[in-house]
């Protein structure tokens, strides 16, 4: 128990819980899942959902007490930890700080889990977290800070899973693979890893660009030349039609002066200058 002095002079008294820092614990299996615990709690006299977490000991590194409570309270030990932050768990009264950390690659561990009574170990899917905070369902601090501390985490680091490991990379054996036939086709030669790891990919790639816009511009042409002939054909098409129409008109109007011609020969009436004139045209 503190007096303390308050910034107007007051003095009151504060009691402080003196505790060592701690630390807890975002465990996450081979199958993308939260390990959390079950465990009775005296102080609330009811069962929490947590996330798995534990006192330092004197001189001991946080990340060693990571394994160490993460052993005992799970039976599992992993073998990649890494740090997300820290906060303090009751500053109104207490000095205890958490720090926070992600354990993941975890295999079972060759010792005994801690025998605390009774904890059971639940896997929770990542898509359930959010709906057991707001259900209640989780309701302890520590967890409520952080896993979604985690879940941001992994929506910026983007913690993949084996599984999604092995897409991304079959995903780019294949991409190399088809950029290996495009290159040998465009160039004739052959394109190693090595090659292709000096950024060969992304010449390639501009290469491949490059003919296929030549190859657009070059249907365009042909596109355009075929109409130009199309355009030719109907033009003379046209002409052909007109001359034979005129062809036809010209024999067409010789055939009936000829009769006129003909019948104006056989009368009586001489021909006049005028007659001989018109006449001769159609003649000659």
């Amino acid at each position: 128990v503190d007096t303390v002095r308050m910034p107007g002079g007051r003095e009151t008294r504060r009691e402080i819980v003196e505790h060592s820092d701690c630390v807890a614990i975002v465990a996450i299996d081979a199958d993308d899942k939260v390990l959390l615990v079950k465990q009775f709690r005296k102080a609330v006299e009811k069962e929490l959902l947590e996330i798995p977490a534990g006192g330092i000991d004197p001189g001991e590194d946080p990340v060693a007490a990571v394994r160490r409570e993460l052993q005992e309270e799970t039976g599992y030990l992993p073998r990649k930890v890494e740090r997300l932050g820290g906060f303090y768990s009751t500053p109104g009264y207490g000095t205890e700080y958490l720090h926070l950390y992600l354990a993941a690659d975890l295999v079972p561990s060759q010792l005994h889990a801690e025998d605390t009574g009774s904890i059971e170990v639940v896997a929770v899917a990542l898509s359930e977290i959010s709906s057991l905070i707001a259900s209640g369902d989780i309701c302890d601090a520590k967890s409520i800070a952080g896993l979604p501390i985690f879940m941001e985490y992994e929506k910026v680091f983007n913690y993949p899973s084996f599984e999604d490991c092995k897409k991304i990379l079959d995903e780019r054996m294949e991409r190399k693979t088809k950029l290996r036939m495009y290159a040998y086709e465009i160039t004739g030669q052959k394109v190693d890893e090595k090659t292709i790891k000096k950024g060969f990919i992304e010449e390639i790639e501009n290469q491949i660009e490059r003919e296929m816009t030549k190859i657009k511009e070059q249907i365009i042409k042909d596109k355009l030349k075929r109409f130009e002939i199309i355009i030719r054909e109907v033009q003379d098409a046209v002409h052909s039609t007109y001359l034979r129409a005129w062809n036809g008109q010209e024999r067409r109007t010789l055939r009936q002066h000829t009769q006129i011609t003909e019948v104006v020969g056989n009368h009586p009436t001489p021909l006049t200058k005028h007659n001989k004139g018109v006449l001769g045209r159609f003649r000659g």
